[in-house]
């Protein structure tokens, strides 16, 4: 069979056959793709229903592709090998998403603000009355927030602080199962996959990546046996389903505190890396025990942090440690229309205070994951703006200005116990955020010896910008710049000249009502020292 697609589009190889076992989803098999040029990939396939099995193709650059595919266990009636065709671009949709050091980019190189929004049961609302239409809506209004990404469970049958379908637009227990009533034990369902096959296309078509929660703690779930024939067959079906589409992550557990059997986590981590020939991203949402244990660590590629406080030190913190991307998972929830005192019994946050926690994290060098009160868990309002969405997008808007792939973290500049967070691109933009703070003389900052550089090359500032988080307003600023003493004497190698240097201190001054970032571009000047913390007076 000869078929075509476009860069990074998914395409199914079909196949029909017959299996004698008695769960043709257990079945095995795999697609040998190969180049002209020498490439070769090796996917495994999966069981579509009505005795058709697929093997999910996508390649990122133009090429042709010869395959065929194999199985000891299926006997096929159609023809098993061909050739696939990629050609030109399907406009919108994702790049993978890759780590560089630090940092996120794509596979084009692009530095990519991971902003993440929380949406537990998204499967479930496609597969009600109406979710495909109710989907598109979310994703419009996910777009107009900022958003690139959603993280999803694979299933959860319902929450324990919200049981039932309280509303029209709660989505536990879920319209279609996971699991074949019909069948013994946790047997896959074919129409269940319907839904989530849509879902994730859609989003990939419109610049949405998907972190797919494969095992999920805090919610009522109904899970296989652990080490059972059946937990396998769950987790390569997932793994061989979706790994060809590149706005694919694999979040192997949430909550992942709630498993104490650090080898179970790896081998459930295993399971989808091993059989994933894309490799696609794969973390493991708030289980720093696992990601931060030398046997374990190197199966992670990030950390999602679930932390209460402090976003900004405990992401540098985290980033430093391991020199991974590090997300902060749960910066509180956003209120919904009924604010503080809602229904659900959660604490919420106002907009203002998200969005700063947001901020936080970002500038302590990492990334973050937001919840709204009426669209994380069961409940998902998925016509609603939220108040937060246009601090969001002001947020993403603002920070692509700049290439966040080589933003770093000034550690010297932002000690714990300081309220400045200093990142520095290594190519003359400093960016310094203050917290707001109360009145005068409390307003100042003194950053000592701010013109000095750790690798001993100064820094001239050239000029000074000031932006508002809440406001959205960039305006020029005049900073106090203070110069007194020496800071500094030493022999030149070259010329044996004695140099002197003087200290000096940069008073930015910080705003009682909303968060500033102050943009800070220079040049580098021969001047050396090292820099000191910034201090608040």
């Amino acid at each position: 069979m000869e078929y075509t697609s476009t860069r990074r589009m998914p395409v199914d190889i079909l196949l029909s056959g017959s299996y004698a076992g008695d769960d043709p989803f257990a079945a095995s098999l795999y697609g040998e793709f190969a180049q002209a040029e020498g490439e070769t990939l090796r996917i495994p396939g999966f069981y579509k229903g009505d005795g058709q099995w697929a093997v999910r193709f996508s390649a990122a650059d133009d090429s042709e592709w010869s395959y065929r595919v194999i199985s000891d266990e299926i006997t096929f009636t159609s023809k098993a090998s061909g050739t696939v065709q990629v050609r030109g671009e399907t406009e919108g949709a994702t790049h993978a998403l890759a780590v560089k050091g630090t940092r996120f980019v794509n596979d084009a190189g692009q530095p990519v603000l991971y902003l993440g929004h929380e949406c537990n049961f998204l499967f479930s609302m496609v597969g009600s009355p109406n979710g495909r239409e109710k989907l598109e809506t979310f994703v419009c209004n996910l777009k107009k927030g900022g958003f690139n990404l959603v993280q999803v469970n694979s299933f959860a049958v319902d929450t324990s602080w919200n049981k039932g379908r309280t509303t029209e637009n709660d989505y536990g227990p879920p319209y279609i199962e996971l699991w074949d009533a019909n069948k013994q034990g946790h047997k896959l369902n074919a129409s269940f996959f319907d839904d989530y096959d849509w879902m994730v296309d859609y989003l990939h078509k419109n610049g949405i990546y998907i972190s797919i929660y494969l095992r999920v703690y805090n919610k009522y779930v109904d899970w296989p046996a652990k080490l059972s024939p059946d937990e396998d067959t769950y987790l390569l079906h997932f793994a061989a389903r979706y790994q060809a589409y590149p706005n694919v992550i694999w979040c192997i557990s949430k909550e992942a505190y709630y498993e104490t059997d650090r080898n179970y986590l790896y081998r459930i981590m295993s399971k989808v890396r091993d059989n994933d020939a894309y490799h696609r991203l794969c973390t493991i949402q708030d289980g720093l025990q696992y990601a931060l244990d030398e046997q374990y660590a190197h199966t992670v590629d990030f950390l999602v942090n679930q932390q209460h406080g402090e976003w900004a030190h405990a992401t540098m913190y985290y980033t430093l440690r391991t020199q991974k991307p590090v997300i902060m998972g749960e910066g509180g929830p956003e209120c919904g229309p009924f604010g503080i005192l809602d229904s659900t019994g959660f604490p919420c946050w106002t907009a203002e205070q998200c969005v700063a926690n947001a901020y936080e994290a970002v500038m302590g060098g990492g990334y973050y994951q937001y919840y709204h009160i009426y669209m994380s868990w069961d409940i998902i309002d998925y016509d609603l703006l939220p108040a937060g969405y246009r601090y969001f997008r002001q947020m993403q808007d603002f920070f692509s200005q700049f290439r966040m792939d080589q933003m770093a973290v000034v550690p010297e500049l932002c000690p714990f116990g300081s309220s400045a967070k200093c990142m520095d691109d290594g190519e003359c933009t400093l960016l310094v955020y203050l917290e707001p703070k109360g009145t005068e003389p409390y307003l100042d900052y003194h950053f000592d010896h701010l013109l000095m550089h750790p690798n001993d090359s100064g820094r001239r500032f050239l000029s000074y910008r000031r932006f508002g988080i809440y406001t959205n307003k960039t305006t020029d600023y005049t900073p106090t710049l203070i110069e007194s003493g020496h800071c500094c004497n030493y022999f030149d190698d070259e010329n044996s000249a004695h140099v002197e240097t003087m200290k000096s201190s940069v008073i930015l001054r910080a705003d009682p009502k909303e968060p500033v970032i102050y943009i800070i571009n220079y040049e580098k000047t021969p001047c050396p020292g090292m820099p000191n913390a910034a201090k608040g007076n």
